[in-house]
């Protein structure tokens, strides 16, 4: 018995947000029924080629995208069909969608819940209807808190809310009414990302390259969220992340702690027996692979030799907040953090951006 996560990139999504490069198409009824055909092809794929036809037992799974909610409810309960008949689950499992405040409705909500999701990841972004215009959202503050109304009245108990922080010409104040507004709304867990100018979106043309004064607001916004967020409770236990206690998201914590997790769909990653692989992030050229030529659809792969997946590892634990932890490192690579790192850790160290805690190597606040 194989125990791992995993992770589900459904593409499909009513239009492009202005700063977002994820993969996503608008996608008809029957390209959403083609991609569920698909994804179950894929899941035999793997379970032959790669994991020896062992039964799988998942301890998290994540739905993201494009929008999940995208599908209609019929199809959203045959991807729960098709998880559920090619795996075991853990009794604990946190089983994850996103969803955009616009995609949601009382009967795609019961089917979310009829298919055992028992997190629900929000996509906000800000509460500030000229913000949401300026970034090309196609949903309002309002709709956000309906989105949490009809979550909780369906028994989610796990509510996750994202927000953006460095939009366009956003200030202190507005960042901090976001916060606020989140806060209000009682959500487990908040993710508050800094912008991304990412190449090839329409905010990369307009706003690239940042101005010093930019970059000086989005680490006094960074310092906001911290501040705000922790003294009400929410632990910061990863660079963009912030749970009440027992709140963190454990699929997203399985990156940080580079375990194996299965990715499927169009450009999708998975990381599975030290190999490190993505999906290519075209859904006609990933159906065909699948339905027509009984091959996976893999635009990349590496696998990693041992001292790779050690630094590898370090990076990752480094964005939590416990860090690098000396027994738990050695024991998953081999490697002893202090002895392998020694060099970089010294210096570090003495820039301020590193600190040491007993046997815990882990990023200072300015770090």
């Amino acid at each position: 018995m194989i125990s791992t996560g995993l992770y589900i990139h459904v593409p499909f999504c009513s239009g492009k947000c202005w700063y977002c490069d994820f993969y996503s198409i608008c996608g008809s009824a029957y390209e959403m029924d083609t991609f569920l055909r698909a994804i179950k092809e894929e899941i035999q794929l793997i379970r032959r080629q790669v994991l020896n036809h062992e039964e799988i037992c998942l301890e998290t799974i994540f739905i993201g995208g494009g929008t999940p909610t995208s599908l209609e409810p019929d199809q959203i309960r045959r991807l729960g069909e098709i998880i559920d008949e090619n795996f075991q689950k853990t009794p604990d499992c946190e089983f994850s969608i996103e969803a955009n405040p616009e995609s949601l409705s009382p009967v795609k909500m019961s089917t979310i819940r009829e298919i055992g999701v028992n997190r629900l990841s929000i996509g906000t972004q800000t509460f500030n209807p000229g913000l949401l215009k300026a970034i090309g959202r196609r949903h309002t503050g309002e709709q956000t808190i309906r989105a949490m109304d009809l979550a909780r009245s369906t028994g989610i108990k796990n509510i996750s809310l994202d927000l953006i922080f460095g939009l366009p010409d956003q200030t202190l104040d507005q960042f901090q009414m976001d916060l606020t507004t989140a806060a209000t709304l009682g959500p487990e867990h908040l993710s508050c990302y800094a912008l991304t100018l990412e190449p090839g979106t329409k905010l990369y043309e307009t706003m690239h390259p940042r101005t010093d004064a930019d970059e000086i607001l989005l680490v006094r916004m960074f310092h906001l969220a911290h501040d705000f967020l922790t003294a009400i409770g929410f632990e910061h236990y990863e660079i963009s992340n912030y749970a009440l206690p027992g709140r963190r998201c454990r699929h997203n914590f399985r990156y940080w702690q580079n375990l194996d997790y299965m990715g499927l769909g169009p450009a999708a990653a998975g990381f599975l027996n030290r190999s490190r692989y993505k999906n290519v992030s075209d859904f006609s050229e990933y159906w065909k692979s699948l339905l027509t030529q009984d091959r996976r659809p893999i635009e990349s792969e590496e696998h990693l030799a041992d001292h790779e997946f050690a630094g590898e590892t370090a990076m990752l634990n480094l964005r939590t907040h416990e860090g690098i932890v000396r027994s738990k490192f050695q024991a998953q690579t081999g490697y002893d953090p202090f002895e392998f790192f020694a060099e970089p850790i010294r210096k570090f160290v003495d820039l301020g951006l590193l600190e040491i805690q007993e046997d815990r190597i882990f990023l200072s606040l300015r770090g």
